[in-house]
């Protein structure tokens, strides 16, 4: 019966939007230093990449929170899902793109790296999801204006355990394709 109650229809695709973008974050951060050093990049365009992410999340939550106060927060929590599901193909594009190089540098406070084509497009994915990504507070905003005195803590302990959630299933997803698919294009990689 309790399990009935955590699946209520009116808060999970909420809790389900919530998941879904903490996990697309934490499944990436794992195995992104071994992608970007694939594609040209170095410990600096790693940061760099890692940071876009959080950064244009920072620049579009508000962005995405005055909409949803205009045009409903339903609607923009389908364009944010939407936006983060092109933000995913452009990641997954980056892996046929042929290796151009754009351009290099060898500098001492950036280090040697090579900035190719599949690695431009990894920075507008990420920069994408992230604006895209200010999903969780409309999600949260949502969950607050459809909960009642007696359910809000109830409500928000659950959008928590979802949060959690990703963040726990996000790093081991990325382990397991870390020690099965990516371990042994990597370990190539490395050889040659």
């Amino acid at each position: 019966m309790k399990i009935i109650k955590f699946f209520n229809a009116t808060i999970f695709p909420i809790l389900l939007v919530n998941f879904i973008g903490i996990l697309g974050y934490s499944i990436v951060i794992p195995i992104l230093i071994f992608i970007v050093v694939d594609l040209g990049g170095n410990g600096f365009i790693y940061g760099i990449l890692g940071a876009m992410y959080p950064f244009f999340q920072l620049i579009g939550a508000p962005v995405l929170g005055k909409l949803s106060d205009r045009i409903g927060r339903k609607k923009v929590l389908m364009i944010s899902q939407a936006g983060t599901f092109i933000a995913w193909l452009l990641f997954l594009l980056a892996f046929i793109l042929p290796k151009t190089t754009l351009w290099s540098s060898d500098a001492d406070f950036t280090g040697s790296y090579i900035m190719t084509l599949p690695l431009i497009l990894l920075f507008v994915a990420r920069i994408f999801d992230g604006f895209t990504g200010g999903n969780v507070s409309v999600a949260n905003a949502y969950l607050s204006d459809i909960s009642t005195d007696d359910d809000r803590d109830k409500n928000f302990g659950m959008m928590g355990a979802s949060t959690s959630l990703g963040f726990v299933l996000g790093p081991a997803v990325a382990g397991i394709l870390a020690s099965t698919f990516w371990e042994k294009h990597y370990r190539l990689f490395w050889l040659l």
